[in-house]
């Protein structure tokens, strides 16, 4: 095994593994066409090291995304963490942590630590340790909303990534460090924090309908969304397909059958609200195109579900990244035999749910540029980075927040030359990274296609937003580099 990469080529990889999907995906998910280049090699040119990188910056946005939706918003208490250890995994996890168990690396850290039983299947190896799969956890969480982490080990035959370093640092100070493992990670964030029920647990259901909360067929259109009672004695793990959130998919062949599946178990919470800009949604045309009529479903749903959306959005891009590393993997050892193409096939087909969901593959991966550039900009950070792409013009904010926020910064800073021009934009960038970095960001649409940020704290919301259309041409010529 060796080492590669330091953090500033990690993100130019991303923002490259971002154009490179953004331009796949650029009329929409299509099946056969993945299934057709699949076939005549089309993927050859991506080495897996640079996916396998990709992969892990999937993974974190989801877990950035969605932890504290899981924590506080969703389940509260009504999941455990340290179940993870009963796992079953998708890979043979006793023989890669045999392996890697023989790396220096590893056996130095050991030795340091005096930890060296993997039994329970840990995330990650801290020093000092972590006493609970939830701090273990919680660590984790703060190292990806940081960009904390680098030094990829890599199988220099396969370009695969066995594990990494990552650290939690506070004011200038480590606090702590440690080796993170990868497939250990990529499985555990897939159980937690996907919000889909094939792979973990989805955290509410969302569909719209004619029938009002009597079940009386209407002229007018309702949003349901279905949620669980923090109360419920159903506590979520890895594996349990029998969860009622997980069971709800089981029921979706018809209204009649969802309507009594939620109303028959009072542990569901029911929460109805009308659709009242059904006609304005109707007016919007995607690249000057009229939707049809299932695309049009798709993009109501990503205007009041987004959480739900983006979830799936990231979860497609590491499903399809999973399929081409293991294709590729494979493809430089033999020769790809009938049985193997047929597997890939299978996990492909999985993908087709998504094909009309136009809008959030032709919007979705702004918002991962903008994860990719702001989970860096640390507060210490914005010294150094100048912010240039920042066009304050371009933002709408409340400018009472800007003052609040400049008089707050005069009481631990002096006054300096270019403060009118650098001041808004540090105020931006910081308040767009405290909302990405707990998941408070969605779509809305008024006279544009909008992406609004909600930075919250001492119950105040600080809100930025920005139109699709005028974030692209600000970053369309970043240059980005790690200070």
């Amino acid at each position: 095994m060796g080492v590669r990469d330091s953090i500033s080529p990690y993100i130019e990889n991303n923002g490259d593994m971002i154009n490179f999907f953004a331009e796949y995906y650029n009329n929409g998910v299509s099946v056969d066409k993945i299934v057709n280049d699949i076939n005549n090699n089309k993927f050859k040119e991506l080495r897996v090291f640079d996916l396998s990188r990709f992969r892990i910056f999937l993974d974190s946005c989801l877990m950035v995304f969605n932890k504290e939706k899981l924590e506080k918003e969703y389940f509260k208490k009504n999941f455990e963490y340290a179940k993870f250890e009963e796992n079953i995994f998708r890979f043979n996890i006793q023989k890669y942590f045999q392996t890697i168990k023989q790396d220096d690396l590893i056996q130095k850290f050991c030795r340091q630590t005096g930890k060296d039983d993997f039994s329970k299947n840990p995330l990650a190896v801290f020093n000092p340790e972590a006493e609970r799969r939830y701090d273990e956890v919680a660590r984790l969480r703060i190292s990806f909303a940081h960009m904390q982490y680098g030094n990829f080990s890599v199988v220099e035959d396969f370009g695969i990534i066995p594990y990494y370093c990552l650290y939690n640092k506070d004011k200038g100070k480590i606090k702590n460090y440690g080796i993170a493992f990868e497939p250990v990670i990529h499985e555990f964030i897939s159980r937690y924090y996907s919000n889909q029920a094939t792979y973990g647990i989805p955290y509410k259901h969302t569909f719209f309908s004619n029938l009002d909360e009597n079940r009386k067929l209407t002229d007018s259109l309702y949003f349901y969304e279905i949620t669980y009672k923090f109360e419920s004695d159903d506590k979520y793990k890895p594996g349990d397909g029998t969860h009622p959130m997980i069971d709800y998919s089981r029921h979706q062949s018809s209204p009649d059958k969802i309507f009594d599946f939620i109303y028959n178990n009072p542990n569901f919470v029911v929460n109805i609200r009308p659709v009242n800009n059904y006609e304005k949604m109707k007016e919007y045309k995607l690249n000057g195109v009229d939707f049809t009529e299932k695309e049009f479903h798709w993009f109501m749903k990503l205007l009041y579900d987004f959480e739900t959306e983006f979830s799936n959005f990231i979860l497609n891009l590491i499903q399809l990244v999973d399929i081409l590393i293991d294709l590729i993997v494979k493809n430089n050892i033999e020769k790809l035999d009938s049985e193997f193409k047929e597997q890939i096939k299978k996990r492909v087909l999985e993908l087709r749910e998504d094909e009309d969901d136009k809008v959030a593959f032709q919007t979705l991966f702004t918002v991962l540029t903008l994860y990719n550039i702001m989970l860096r900009v640390e507060d210490d950070d914005l010294e150094n980075f100048s912010g240039i792409f920042i066009d304050e013009s371009q933002f709408e904010y409340n400018y009472q927040d800007l003052v609040d926020w400049c008089n707050n910064y005069y009481k631990k800073n002096y006054v300096r030359e270019n403060d009118k021009t650098d001041l808004p934009r540090k105020f931006i960038l910081e308040k767009i990274r405290n909302a990405l970095a707990h998941g408070n960001v969605c779509l809305i649409l008024s006279d544009e296609l909008k992406i609004q940020l909600i930075d919250s704290y001492n119950s105040r919301k600080v809100e930025i937003k920005i139109s699709i259309d005028k974030f692209k041409n600000l970053i369309a010529n970043l240059n980005w580099e790690c200070h």
